[in-house]
């Protein structure tokens, strides 16, 4: 990310995250948490999942593209 930024020559970064690890990382690395206007559904097809899932999203890794969110 810091790289990603630096190319870009900006100073703002989002990152969104509902991991936990990811989030510990980032706020040793500086990062803060700020309100997020992402909304995110989620429902798996591929696969059956644990009972518990869709409760508990701090091991959950979401990758979020490119669009017009800001």
């Amino acid at each position: 990310m810091d790289r990603a930024a630096r190319a870009e020559d900006t100073d703002k970064i989002r990152c969104y995250t509902t991991n936990d690890s990811f989030k510990r990382v980032l706020r040793r690395n500086g990062y803060f948490n700020v309100k997020s206007s992402l909304e995110v559904a989620v429902k798996v097809n591929a696969v059956q999942v644990p009972r518990g899932f869709y409760d508990h999203t701090e091991n959950w890794h979401i990758t979020y593209g490119d669009s017009d969110e800001s």
